[in-house]
């Protein structure tokens, strides 16, 4: 996820979905696109339905949360979803429910070459809910809470006395989670992928970009 998020294009909604250019890409810190996003329905206040492709990971060691609860069905692809407590792949026919406040990074699996492999997904989510952005973990075990389009291209690697924002932002602390339990996570993951991916189904439609 990133703190780049293109206008969304209302204009011409059917025409631009028919011709099968995104309405809305989504950037990661580093500035290379990391989710294209098209809206199956008028974009609207209650319930929403998008196709994501996914061509990039979510940057570590950040989670982040939603604005809205939602719920997704893989349609293409296997990606690897890191939370606080474990990490867990997603295969393509696997629907699963999330609420606003669930907190997630996105691990895209590779192939043999070490190229990120996108995968496709239908999404459908409700109202928006809350302000939603980024948990970073500290030493101490807490998380710090940094808005979206607070969170810079320096990302969790900050010091907090150079963040402006660092006495905006909430801390969160969860009971018997600390933040070297996520970045072991997050060791873990690249490993996982690679010893994992022959394993499951991948993406159809080529590599990143």
């Amino acid at each position: 996820m990133s703190a780049s998020i293109s206008a969304p294009s209302h204009r011409g909604w059917l025409h631009q979905l028919l011709s099968g250019r995104p309405h809305q890409e989504v950037s990661t810190e580093r500035g290379g696109i990391y989710l294209r996003r098209w809206f199956l329905v008028p974009h609207n206040r209650f319930v929403n339905i998008y196709l994501h492709k996914f061509v990039g990971s979510d940057d570590p060691p950040a989670l982040h949360n939603h604005p809205w609860w939602f719920a997704s069905l893989l349609v293409s692809g296997t990606y690897c979803e890191v939370t606080e407590r474990d990490s867990r792949w997603r295969v393509a026919g696997r629907l699963v429910f999330r609420p606003a406040r669930h907190r997630h990074r996105v691990e895209l699996a590779r192939d043999d070459s070490g190229r990120e492999q996108p995968c496709l997904s239908v999404v459908v989510t409700g109202p928006h809910r809350q302000a939603w952005g980024f948990f970073c973990p500290r030493r101490n075990g807490e998380w710090r809470f940094i808005p979206w389009r607070n969170f810079s291209g320096g990302g969790c690697g900050e010091a907090d006395h150079n963040n402006p924002e660092a006495t905006l932002t909430n801390t969160v602390s969860r009971t018997g989670i600390r933040s070297s339990g996520v970045n072991s996570v997050r060791r873990n993951v690249g490993a996982n992928v690679a010893g994992r991916v022959n394993d499951q189904p991948t993406a159809l439609f080529g590599g990143r970009r």
